[in-house]
Formats: C-alpha cells, sequence, structure tokens
C-alpha cells in the first residue's frame, strides 16, 4: 500500500506538508515484538497496514484506520485529522 498510495503527488503533498511520517514495521526485523507491542497500544489492533495519526504536542491518537484504502479515502482521512 505504502508504495504505491505514498508515492502519489496529492498524498505525498499533504503528508509532506502537514505531517512527520513514521513507520513501523511489525512484519519482522530486530525490534518486530517491540513494535508489535507499540502498534497494540496505539492502534489498538494488529491489523496491517494500519494508519495512526498522532498529535505530536499531546501523543493522543487523533485518527486511526485499518486495511487498504482509495487514494480519495486517505486524504479524506488526512484532511480530518487537521481540524480536531
Amino acid at each position: 500500500m505504502e508504495e504505491k498510495l505514498f508515492p502519489k503527488p496529492a498524498v505525498a503533498g499533504a503528508l509532506q506538508k502537514d505531517y512527520i511520517e513514521a513507520r513501523l514495521h511489525t512484519d519482522g526485523g530486530p525490534r518486530e515484538e517491540e513494535n508489535r507491542k507499540l502498534q497494540e497500544e496505539k492502534a489498538g489492533s494488529p491489523a496491517n497496514p494500519y494508519y495512526v495519526i498522532i498529535d505530536p504536542q499531546t501523543g493522543k491518537v487523533l485518527r486511526k484506520k485499518a486495511g487498504l484504502i482509495p487514494e480519495a479515502k486517505f486524504l479524506e482521512f488526512l484532511r480530518g485529522s487537521l481540524s480536531e
């Protein structure tokens, strides 16, 4: 998903303008178990892909969404968090 959706001009522009992107890999690697615990804490789900928008000042989860999302719906998801 991230390889196809994130590079699209509208999505890439929104991410670069208003967000700090961080990726949490839970499907392997040396910190897999630690990453899974963090995903469960922030997202409340082990699903992949899972998108979480966190307020950097408070650490509060503003929005979260699981699964494959079409471009237009992903942009709505991003924009909705800016008004919260």
